[in-house]
């Protein structure tokens, strides 16, 4: 299956938005529902970073994106 179409339209959607550095919250609301679908928690912080947790059986491997 070739996922390259989605993949693209996706992050034109993505840059689509405007987000210029100090003024990210548009683009931060449009990933935190995206990731609201596929993962078991989503956090922003204090700075508007945000954090999507999928919860793996092991504890002892974790991955950072």
């Amino acid at each position: 299956m070739n996922h390259l179409p989605y993949l693209y339209e996706k992050l034109k959607e993505l840059t689509d938005i405007p987000s210029t550095s100090g003024f990210e919250q548009d683009i931060v609301k449009k990933l935190y529902h995206e990731a609201k679908t596929i993962a078991d928690k989503v956090e922003v912080d204090y700075f508007g970073n945000l954090y999507a947790f999928i919860m793996g059986k092991s504890e002892s491997f974790r991955v950072l994106v």
